[in-house]
């Protein structure tokens, strides 16, 4: 949830995967090369594997960014998907389509 420390992290580790994934994102999302729009990036990330969630949720709130809003609103949705609650997924994803229309497209497209 800090942004350009993650990124600079992330740089530097030696996973090819998170490489991959870091290089997609920046291709897929606007502007994701600048501290804002890489606040982005966990979002993004949970959608593409919804596995990292349980090591995201014990993230401290920082704020209540757009950005930090939408993470946590995709980890909501992967616990009422695994739930099946329908309801609630519905109102989830409108207020994920409230805070960012292209992660929510993005989030609909990989469902």
């Amino acid at each position: 949830m800090a942004p350009t420390r993650a990124r600079q992290l992330l740089m530097r580790l030696p996973d090819p995967l998170l490489g991959k994934r870091l290089r997609r994102f920046d291709v897929e999302f606007e502007e994701s090369d600048t501290a804002q729009g890489f606040a982005w990036f966990p979002a993004w990330l949970l959608i593409e594997d919804g596995g990292l969630a349980e090591g995201l949720k014990s993230a401290e709130k920082t704020g209540n960014t757009p950005a930090e809003l939408s993470a946590r609103l995709v980890m909501t949705l992967l616990t009422l998907e695994r739930q099946g609650r329908h309801a609630e997924i519905v109102e989830t994803r409108r207020r994920l389509q409230d805070v960012n229309d292209a992660l929510f497209a993005r989030y609909m497209q990989s469902r």
